[in-house]
């Protein structure tokens, strides 16, 4: 089955990143007060003069998790200094988190719940709640959640919070719970694909394949990603609908590593063993530059063992003939 994953959007340009870099470098190096001259021209760029509140925090906080331990300092006084600064309550709480100190993280930001105005409220507790389940204490962080929800009126920080908890219930192992809000996400953001596509396959690891499907059926329908149409596929052999599954892989089995290892694992099992051989392959070649190839690679290597299995049993059974 396929994997998916969302990457974290920040508000930044290329010119402004490169600056962000060249600090990054000259902590590591030990040039701090190169890091301190790069960092104010930063600041007092035109792109990031508006949003300083956010950027000051933010660098500061990648320079402790460098080892600058004069930005670190100047980060918890800014925190002392502004307890209701929520980006520098934020900035201080993931160089905590960096370091495996998600205890002093989650103080840090349940600390500061009812002092950072009211709509920064839900992120931090967002943000506690996923240094809790780093943890290893998710449900904790699940009525923490549930407390914040309490709180909220907006409908966006709802979602936020829906989001929140049904990660958290994963983490947990309450599949229910993921369930619950994963569906009440989608009930305000039905084009919310990564959480459509977390529900189908929570639903599948539940053996509620025809639910899975219907997500599926709705990711394909919606988005042009070939990993869906590879878990529908899955989800359709779940439910003994294998000319369908067939199909399926075969449609984005050029496109897709991992359907095209599932395809020869089909092929394997109907006896087809030399095209099932020549797509695993195939499917061996496939560069391992993300888990959703390796997944391929893995399942064509057992597809090519299966395959030589057969080969070596059914030639002991002729030759006995």
């Amino acid at each position: 089955v396929a994997n998916r994953s969302s990457t974290l959007w920040l508000p930044t340009q290329i010119s402004t990143e490169a600056q962000l870099e060249t600090i990054e470098k000259q902590v590591l190096d030990g040039n701090y007060s190169e890091a301190n001259r790069i960092q104010e021209e930063v600041l007092q760029g035109k792109i990031v003069t508006d949003h300083r509140s956010f950027w000051e925090p933010y660098i500061l906080g990648m320079r402790a998790r460098n080892g600058d331990t004069n930005a670190l300092a100047r980060l918890k006084q800014k925190c002392a200094d502004e307890p209701s600064h929520s980006d520098a309550i934020k900035a201080l709480a993931d160089v905590h988190s960096s370091f495996d100190q998600f205890n002093q993280a989650t103080d840090l930001l349940i600390s500061h719940l009812e002092r950072v105005p009211s709509d920064k409220r839900s992120m931090l507790a967002i943000k506690a709640s996923k240094a809790l389940c780093d943890d290893g204490k998710a449900t904790d962080a699940i009525p923490l959640l549930l407390e914040a929800l309490k709180k909220e009126s907006s409908e966006s920080a709802h979602v936020d919070l829906y989001r929140g908890i049904a990660h958290a219930g994963g983490k947990a192992n309450v599949p229910d719970i993921e369930i619950a809000f994963l569906e009440k996400v989608l009930k305000i953001t039905p084009s919310d694909s990564d959480s459509r596509f977390r529900l189908a396959v929570v639903y599948s690891e539940n053996n509620l394949e025809q639910l899975a499907a219907h997500h599926y059926e709705l990711l394909v329908t919606h988005t042009d990603w070939p990993g869906a149409s590879n878990n529908l596929g899955v989800a359709y052999g779940g439910l003994g609908l294998k000319a369908n599954q067939y199909k399926l892989f075969k449609t984005v089995s050029e496109k897709y590593p991992l359907a095209k290892a599932n395809l020869a694992s089909l092929y394997a099992t109907a006896g087809f063993l030399a095209e099932a051989e020549t797509l695993a392959k195939a499917a061996l070649s496939t560069p391992r530059d993300d888990d959703d190839n390796k997944i391929a690679i893995n399942r064509a290597r057992y597809v090519l063992n299966e395959v030589e299995a057969t080969k070596k049993k059914e030639n002991e059974a002729v030759g006995k003939i």
